[in-house]
């Protein structure tokens, strides 16, 4: 299924309530279990990285990305989404709010992309054992998972928000 068709079944079938109820579900949960399953490898396994330099640039850039998910995760579930769900009709993103989640997620998306770069694309080392496989592996997947998210919110929820108020208007 293309993500267009995709996105067009999220709209038809979802108001933005629903959708707020599946990006918990679904986006926030998948992507905190795969930053947990990342530490823990993280915990355990060496990196195999180049130099203790760049090992240690993978961790800050790993616990920055972390801690930015987790503060926009809990600015999303605690101020954005109840908003939404009690006024699903009505709903409208204050313009400092979505700004600041835009600017978090390009955060996000900056250091997932440095992530990307210090770990070859994601590919390991020849030699590299299973468990460093694993990791990268989960590593890939998590960043599919945030550009997943990212693009619900950006393509579906928000507009669907903004329709709303421009219709009511």
């Amino acid at each position: 299924m293309s993500m267009k068709h995709r996105d067009k079944k999220l709209q038809e079938e979802m108001d933005p309530a629903e959708l707020c109820k599946f990006l918990e579900k679904e986006c926030h949960e998948e992507i905190h279990d795969s930053v947990k399953k990342i530490t823990h490898c993280f915990s355990e396994e060496p990196f195999h990285l180049q130099n203790e330099s760049a090992e240690e640039l993978l961790q800050l850039l790993f616990s920055k990305l972390s801690d930015e998910v987790q503060h926009v995760f809990l600015k999303e579930s605690g101020i954005v989404f109840p908003m939404i769900k009690k006024s699903n009709t009505e709903a409208a993103l204050e313009p400092r709010i979505a700004d600041s989640i835009q600017q978090t997620q390009k955060l996000i998306l900056n250091l997932l992309t440095k992530i990307r770069q210090l770990l070859n694309d994601y590919i390991p080392k020849p030699g590299s054992g299973k468990k460093w496989k694993a990791c990268l592996n989960e590593l890939f997947l998590l960043e599919n998972k945030i550009h997943y998210w990212i693009h619900i919110e950006q393509s579906v929820l928000y507009p669907a928000i903004t329709r709303k108020k421009d219709i009511e208007v």
